[in-house]
């Protein structure tokens, strides 16, 4: 599974392959982790943001509230 956010520009740098974030999935009880995969090399136009990848690690007990396209917060890690 992969969650999929924007980042300002600026902010891009922040990031690196292999870096970990955690994430609050709109039906998840608690913030799981994920994993970053893939940093889009150019600037979305018409959002003027770059677009990150990163493979979620979900608990066994969460996955069947899970479905594409549900929104999520993402944090960085702490």
């Amino acid at each position: 599974l992969l969650v999929r956010f924007a980042v300002p520009p600026e902010d891009v740098e922040d990031f690196e392959l292999g870096d970990t974030v955690e994430v609050k999935l709109e039906n998840a009880v608690t913030r799981t982790e994920a994993t970053i995969q893939h940093i889009a090399p150019e600037i979305d136009a018409p959002s003027q943001m770059v677009f990150i990848e990163a493979r979620l690690e979900v608990p066994e007990d969460e996955l069947a509230r899970l479905r594409s396209g549900l929104p999520a917060r993402v944090f960085p890690a702490r």
